[in-house]
């Protein structure tokens, strides 16, 4: 706020549960300074009842389910929040650019392989088609459903398999500027010489 970064009318989007703890926190305080925040949370009954709230009191509060391990996620639900969010950007910024990247595979109570991780990269690969946007395969790099198991064993992943270690996401990020330059320099071998 002091660099003048957030300001009315700019949009947050909210990468973590928003309806509880610091996360909540940082929602109410955006909201209340007339940014738009889009609240990603896990309980979306919870989440819905604090966005009316404060929408109430004129803030600008949306809500995008973020549970891929609830029975009730589906493929249809989480592009139509994806799209909901990208036709917002879009109106925005029409030349906007997208990389999409994929879920990572995670386990349910650390026992089992979460399945719906499947569901979510499917989805991922629906909406990288239909907005015509570049899309990183995060869940197929890993080695795909189970693979959370081999990354904790190499201390890439947290003991909860769902979440990685420092290691790991400077691993992934390294990953992702690896693929960036590698399609960029095939770009550049078959674009025609100006």
């Amino acid at each position: 706020e002091e660099k003048g970064l957030l300001t009315p009318g700019a949009t947050i989007i909210e990468p973590t549960s928003g309806n509880t703890g610091i996360g909540l926190a940082c929602v109410k305080a955006c909201a209340k300074e007339g940014a738009i925040v889009y609240m990603a949370a896990r309980n979306l009954e919870r989440a819905q009842e604090i966005a009316d709230t404060l929408n109430a009191e004129g803030c600008n509060v949306k809500c995008v389910y973020n549970d891929a391990t609830k029975p009730e996620f589906t493929q249809e639900l989480f592009v139509h929040q994806y799209d909901t969010l990208i036709n917002y950007l879009q109106a925005a910024n029409p030349h906007l650019t997208m990389i999409f990247m994929t879920n990572n595979d995670s386990y349910i109570r650390r026992k089992t392989p979460n399945k719906n991780a499947l569901v979510a990269q499917a989805a991922f690969v629906e909406l990288a088609e239909k907005h015509q946007a570049a899309l990183w395969d995060v869940f197929d790099m890993m080695g795909g459903l189970g693979s959370a198991r081999r990354w904790r064993d190499k201390a890439l992943m947290k003991p909860d398999l769902v979440h990685f270690t420092n290691a790991g996401y400077e691993y992934l990020g390294d990953c992702l500027f690896e693929a960036i330059m590698h399609d960029y320099q095939q770009y550049l071998k078959t674009k025609p010489h100006e």
